[in-house]
């Protein structure tokens, strides 16, 4: 009774394996393209003083940094976000006949200033032509956290349904139907930055004189996302 117990456990075991075997995977991938519009801007501040007086150059940084921090703050900047990125005092030395001579320090303070206004990071440019400060980063145009998972929820729901279509269409023509069980993975490949379209910007700002205090034209930036998802459907 035992042996007959135990080869029907074994029959049935083969009989699942052999319908494990038996069922067929189709793998496809879905694909979501999306372009959108930045709606953020970032712009890195640098202000900095050289000299000999180590106590004179930090009073002098210090003091223009708190001024240009509070007249950005004055500007009432939507979703903005200030941050002091930096703080650096070093000493600079200058080569003669191959000896390192001591020429004196160098003190900064670089603050990362960043909000959903880009048309008006103009005006945060101007202030650093009013303070003389020469050492400016950017502009970095991005899509915010929020804006970024509206879209990826948007997007990975069409990339999987475009998925799903594929193994339709694939098992319908094998003369197949897609089973119950899937497996799907998701993943994103970025294919633009707006970066480059802002280098002629950048070198507008860097040739701002101090007597220029009109900032310069912020062209808007746009951002392209592929969203995909890859996986298997089991057909029957």
């Amino acid at each position: 009774m035992k042996k007959l117990l135990a080869l029907s456990f074994l029959l049935l075991c083969i009989s699942a394996q052999a319908k494990e075997l038996d069922q067929s995977l189709i793998k496809v991938s879905g694909k979501c393209k999306k372009r959108v519009a930045t709606d953020r801007s970032r712009l890195e501040i640098n202000v900095e003083n050289s000299g000999q007086d180590l106590d004179a150059l930090y009073n002098l940084t210090l003091s223009t940094y708190e001024k240009i921090l509070k007249e950005i703050k004055q500007l009432k900047l939507k979703n903005s976000s200030l941050e002091t990125s930096s703080y650096q005092v070093r000493k600079e030395y200058d080569w003669n006949k191959g000896k390192r001579i001591f020429r004196g320090h160098k003190v900064s303070i670089s603050i990362s200033v960043s909000s959903s206004e880009t048309k008006k990071m103009t005006k945060v440019i101007a202030l650093t032509n009013k303070h003389k400060i020469t050492n400016i980063k950017g502009l970095n145009q991005f899509v915010s956290d929020e804006t970024f998972d509206q879209l990826k929820s948007e997007c990975l729901k069409k990339a999987v349904l475009d998925a799903k279509e594929k193994a339709l269409s694939m098992a319908k023509a094998l003369g197949r139907k897609l089973g119950k069980h899937f497996y799907l993975v998701e993943g994103l490949q970025e294919t633009s930055r707006p970066r480059p379209q802002f280098r002629t910007e950048m070198m507008a700002m860097k040739s701002i004189s101090s007597r220029q205090s009109k900032g310069p034209t912020i062209g808007k930036g746009h951002r392209t996302f592929n969203f995909f998802v890859t996986g298997e459907f089991v057909v029957k």
